[in-house]
């Protein structure tokens, strides 16, 4: 009940986070390959991704549901890079948290982090290997020095 809850309020309710849908054209003039791998259900998923109308953007999409372990595990992150075709260390990761962020780095991927507000200044993530305020900051330079 919680899930579908949930799923009715992203629904009414939701919105895309500042710059998203502004990387995704960005990410896709470089011709590079977009994959999401979330802790969050499919169900939650499909939800967001088709509030958005932006499902079809993503070429592979792998949730830690039907994973052993969940983030900071990295396995969500390299299924997803198995989908995509594409070995984790030629990855750029975006992370919001701090468990995706080490997930990302223990699948050996390039990690950009565009943290959470309540994250802000979390010494803890130094280990990202880029940190953005917003992802409206990203730009094409960026992309191309950061993805290998």
């Amino acid at each position: 009940r919680i899930l579908d809850r949930v799923n009715a309020l992203i629904l009414s309710e939701g919105q895309a986070k500042a710059g998203v849908l502004e990387a995704l054209d960005l990410i896709e003039a470089q011709g590079l390959k977009i994959g999401l791998a979330t802790s969050s259900p499919f169900a939650m998923v499909e939800a967001v991704l088709g509030k958005l109308g932006i499902r079809d953007r993503f070429l592979a999409v792998h949730s830690a549901e039907v994973e052993r372990f969940g983030k900071p595990h990295p396995d969500v992150y390299i299924h997803a890079a198995e989908k995509l075709g594409v070995e984790p260390v030629h990855c750029l990761a975006i992370e919001d948290s701090f468990t995706g962020l080490l997930a990302a780095k223990a699948a050996s991927m390039t990690a950009l982090i565009v943290p959470d507000p309540a994250l802000v200044g979390d010494p803890r993530l130094a280990i990202a290997n880029h940190q953005l305020r917003s992802l409206t900051e990203l730009d094409a330079q960026m992309l191309t020095s950061w993805v290998k």
